[in-house]
């Protein structure tokens, strides 16, 4: 039982991780194409863009804007001359730097218009120079190399086990099963003998050492009763629950807790530690073998299978 238990958890574990490694292969990839994709529209001129629309949009500028605007600075320019010489009666009263103002004011004018699409053509060279050259990192390799960082993540995930508990129902022949009254972690309440099964052990000897070490008492032949497990933090735990009437020895507490034979009914009334009302329910019944606990808003809830 305990191979079969072992070899099924591995394949889980070998399947959950190929999807992992999978999602995260493809979700590098397809950001390494985007990135890439990216990096060669950043790059690329406007007549590399699209030398269609370029050529357009520069004939466009050259027969119909700038005629227009030399047409609009001309009349600009003519009406400001008209003024200036009006207001300086004909000359008479005419200052010399206002005429040396005036033709800067049309040179620069004109020299804005004719030359307004290779200003904007520079701005345009001076952003693909500085992308360029951006510590070579667009006009370079774009590929996010996430290949260490996958193996890592794979092998932290190799290394994470499954939670391994169990519990086991310790029954006499008057009716009576024997409980404890765990105290000394966040695990309280009346429960049954148990504990983690230590690494390279099978769960029937680890399940026979705690409950010694926990009561005092032997048991023999032990027989499984049903699964009760969750998620936490990443981690599966899993307790398997026994079921044995065999046992040897005298019965003694541990610093776990006082343990003591106690009617079955008695025992559920008492304050039970959680999720024991599902373990309960396993153990008695034929047709109900496997309890998962799911988080939702208001604590754990769990559903019988």
């Amino acid at each position: 039982m305990n191979t079969i238990i072992e070899r099924i958890t591995e394949a889980i574990k070998d399947i959950l991780i190929g999807l992992i490694k999978s999602c995260l292969d493809n979700m590098f990839t397809s950001v390494n194409e985007q990135v890439g994709t990216i990096a060669g529209q950043v790059g690329q001129t406007p007549q590399g863009w699209n030398a269609g629309i370029f050529n357009l949009i520069q004939n466009i500028s050259q027969t119909v804007i700038v005629p227009i605007a030399g047409l609009i600075i001309t009349f600009v320019l003519c009406y400001e001359l008209i003024t200036m010489v009006t207001q300086k009666n004909n000359f008479h009263e005419f200052e010399t730097y206002n005429i040396f103002l005036w033709i800067f004011k049309a040179y620069v004018a004109i020299y804005l218009v004719t030359n307004t699409f290779n200003i904007t053509m520079a701005v345009f060279d001076v952003g693909q120079h500085v992308v360029n050259n951006a510590a070579g990192v667009i006009s370079g390799n774009t590929a996010v190399d996430a290949s260490e960082a996958i193996t890592r993540i794979v092998d932290a995930l190799e290394d994470m086990e499954l939670g391994d508990l169990f519990l086991l129902s310790i029954q006499d022949h008057k009716g009576n099963v024997l409980a404890l009254d765990k105290v000394n972690d966040s695990y309280t309440g009346t429960t049954f003998p148990g504990g983690h099964v230590e690494a390279n052990e099978i769960f029937q000897k680890s399940m026979i050492r705690e409950v010694w070490e926990e009561t005092g008492l032997t048991v023999e032949a032990p027989k499984l009763g049903g699964l009760y497990h969750w998620h936490k933090s990443g981690v599966h735990y899993v307790i398997t629950l026994y079921k044995a009437d065999k046992f040897t020895g005298e019965l003694k507490s541990s610093e776990e807790g006082r343990v003591y034979w106690i009617p079955l009914e008695e025992l559920k009334t008492k304050e039970l530690a959680t999720g024991m009302e599902h373990v309960l329910r396993i153990l008695e019944s034929e047709k109900v073998d496997e309890c998962y606990m799911h988080l939702e808003a208001d604590g754990y809830v769990g559903d019988l299978y």
